[in-house]
């Protein structure tokens, strides 16, 4: 069990990664699950954790939030700071079902999120009248922000999609000859493909894949009607690795071969 900072009747339990892993690596790496809903706020450092039989890293910044009974264990890294916090039961907790892993990038989000658990841990330490109240009411604001910053409305996630559509065009544009992959514009702006293409189709009704393909071959048909540059010079500009593959690429598309497209000028 962890060795609590504070404990409150429910099973409230503030504790530090710190003193988590006191014990040895056996505190935290090793599977185990709670009969309490668990939070876990990372501040400084990294390392992975394991929910439900998968394996991810998290770093700075990262909220976890594990329902009662979910296996996990973490690895905390040298110099790894955060908190962990088991949550009263029954309580607002119990309304989630699924673990939840979030990135809290925005400055002020993170300030306002670390500046609610020192509240707790305040309460939770100093003991004052009525401490036990004020720490159940900082849990559910805890949980609340929780909700808020972590479920964005749907103009929210259809203004973001729109963001990442448009700034996914504006790269598109400069690099769509470099032959990177869909995966790899993704990885640029901070998302994962599915999640690229899925803005993309949102804001104009095709994948990202499409709109990457439209505009290599836009630019093949222009250079090949508007300049005499060879076929092989052509598939180089634009990141084909051989002049056959562009062929073939480009016959699939048009249903015309390089040099048959120049010659009838369609």
């Amino acid at each position: 069990m962890i060795e609590p900072e504070s404990r409150l009747a429910g099973g409230l339990t503030m504790t530090s990664f710190q003193k988590l892993a006191r014990g040895g690596r056996w505190r935290t790496e090793a599977m185990r699950a709670y009969d309490q809903s668990v939070l876990i706020w990372v501040t400084r450092g990294q390392g992975r954790i394991t929910i439900a039989g998968r394996t991810r890293g998290y770093g700075a910044h990262s909220l976890i939030l594990l329902p009662r009974g979910t296996m996990h264990g973490f690895e905390v890294g040298a110099g790894g700071l955060g908190t962990v916090i088991l949550l009263p039961r029954p309580g607002p907790a119990d309304r989630w079902d699924a673990p939840q892993f979030h990135k809290i990038v925005d400055i002020q989000a993170q300030k306002e999120l670390t500046n609610l658990l020192d509240q707790l841990d305040g309460e939770l330490r100093a003991q004052a009248v009525a401490y036990d109240r004020a720490a159940a009411a900082l849990v559910e604001m805890i949980l609340i922000w929780i909700t808020r910053k972590t479920t964005p409305q749907p103009e929210t996630r259809m203004r973001a999609g729109l963001r990442l559509a448009d700034s996914f065009s504006r790269l598109l544009e400069g690099n769509f000859a470099s032959g990177k992959t869909i995966a790899s514009y993704a990885e640029t702006l901070g998302v994962t493909p599915t999640h690229l293409s899925r803005a993309c189709r949102d804001a104009c009704g095709r994948p990202a894949s499409a709109l990457l393909q439209d505009r290599i071959f836009f630019e093949a048909r222009r250079m090949l009607a508007e300049t005499r540059l060879p076929v092989k010079e052509i598939a180089f500009r634009l990141g084909f690795r051989s002049a056959a593959y562009f062929t073939r690429a480009f016959s699939q598309r048009t249903g015309h071969t390089p040099s048959r497209f120049r010659k009838s000028g369609t």
